[in-house]
């Protein structure tokens, strides 16, 4: 007889423990990571004098945007400084700081490069629309 309490004992202590580590999975109520790409600068353009400033509009999100990665055909150029928390990075940048303008083909992009905001979730965002300048 004392045996089959001690049985009893041990399948509820056993239960307990189970259902203590069930309750450690996130529940319907938890916050699932955000595993989404932030978006990425739109508007990339041509401007200033003789075509040679880059700019762009930045991402509407509501992450902190560090800076700008400029890609010079798919290879990583330059980064933007980075912003401060009352100054946004900025959305422009001169070409001749960035590329190697010889003769040929330029085919230019932006990332927008985010402070990581604990979710998860990634910290740069895909490239933005291209721009190409021929030179």
């Amino acid at each position: 007889m004392k045996r089959a309490n001690n049985a009893r004992v041990l399948t509820a202590a056993a239960a307990s423990v189970a259902a203590g580590v069930i309750g450690l999975a996130p529940g319907a109520g938890a916050a699932a990571a955000d595993t989404q790409l932030p978006p990425a600068p739109t508007n990339l353009r041509l401007s200033g004098t003789y075509g040679l400033d880059l700019t762009w509009d930045a991402p509407v999100t509501s992450r902190t945007v560090l800076k700008y990665r400029i890609l010079d055909n798919g290879y990583s150029a330059r980064l933007t400084p980075p912003g401060t928390l009352t100054r946004p990075p900025t959305t422009h940048v001169n070409l001749a700081l960035v590329c190697t303008l010889g003769s040929g083909v330029n085919t230019l992009t932006v990332q927008a490069l985010y402070r990581s905001d604990g979710t998860g979730s990634p910290d740069t965002s895909a490239p933005s629309a291209s721009v190409t300048l021929i030179r």
